[in-house]
């Protein structure tokens, strides 16, 4: 069997002028024809070269991005590259972005700051459930960085882009905000975050003859941020959910023996219609913010 020679990618990175840059740090990545990003792709490449070339031989055929560090610029992303079979070196030219940066203020809703935040940066609208995000998704370029005691924060060499933002902190429920734009070389101020003082929700789950009922899943969704959690009752068949952003909730609860037709017929009851034929959720709960709220739980069979 004849083996093919192996193929490579390679190129030259400039700056936003066109000059070469004579010294910069690279990574390739997995990609498709689309641009999604995927993993990474052998170790950092340290580039010093007066012309500003770089050449990454040994490579699978497939779609490939080249993303790229300089000091004084944002990390850019290359245009997806396609590498063949049979040797051939794919060209592809980086054009090195100017750094932007992005400012913010975070405080609680009595207008007080908040400092020790943790914010983030992802790709906009990012799935809020962490089983659902995928980290193979995330370029370098996502950071992230914390509130100051005045509330406020700051990134800086930010690639123009749009994100999604998220601030966490232990004490307030979790805030994401999407479409925040970044635009190169520009400073972006964000409009004030504003976290909520947390609810609470906690009870304890019966059968419908009121016997405590322990090991049971209780899910709640919706608030402000229409998030979905699950908690499971505790040996006195009580169950507690914390950091709740105001809102109305859903909550439901189903015995180990419940069939998922069951649970997906329940679920259809609970969906009434408005005066005008248009489907309306049933709200079960209402939290504001910083309320703490006892309530029971029946659950179905």
């Amino acid at each position: 069997m004849e083996l093919l020679p192996a193929s490579g990618l390679g190129g030259v990175v400039t700056d936003e002028d066109g000059r070469p840059l004579k010294a910069f740090d690279l990574q390739l990545r997995h990609s498709d024809k689309q641009g999604n990003i995927g993993e990474t792709v052998g170790a950092v490449l340290r580039v010093r070269d007066d012309d500003g070339a770089f050449e990454v031989g040994d490579l699978v055929p497939g779609f490939y991005l080249v993303e790229v560090w300089a000091r004084e610029h944002s990390v850019t992303i290359s245009a997806p590259a396609r590498v063949l079979k049979g040797g051939k070196v794919t060209r592809v030219n980086v054009a090195m972005q100017r750094a932007a940066i992005l400012r913010g203020m975070i405080v609680d809703d009595l207008d007080r700051p908040v400092a020790g935040a943790k914010i983030s940066l992802h790709g906009n609208n990012t799935p809020t459930f962490g089983f659902l995000r995928d980290s193979a998704a995330r370029g370098s370029w996502h950071t992230s960085t914390r509130s100051e005691g005045d509330g406020s924060f700051e990134f800086t060499d930010v690639t123009a882009r749009t994100y999604q933002v998220e601030v966490d902190h232990p004490g307030y429920p979790l805030v994401h905000r999407n479409d925040i734009k970044v635009i190169e070389g520009r400073d972006v101020e964000l409009e004030t975050i504003v976290l909520d003082r947390p609810a609470t929700l906690q009870g304890v789950v019966t059968d419908s003859n009121g016997t405590v009922l322990k090991g049971i899943t209780v899910t709640i969704g919706g608030g402000a941020n229409r998030s979905t959690r699950q908690a499971v009752s505790n040996g006195q068949g009580r169950y507690r959910f914390d950091r709740l952003a105001p809102g109305d909730y859903q909550v439901h609860a189903y015995t180990p023996n419940s069939s998922p037709v069951s649970v997906l017929l329940a679920g259809i009851h609970r969906i009434q219609r408005d005066a005008e034929g248009k489907p309306m959720v049933v709200v079960d709960v209402s939290l504001n913010a910083g309320e703490e709220r006892e309530y029971r739980v029946i659950a179905q069979d």
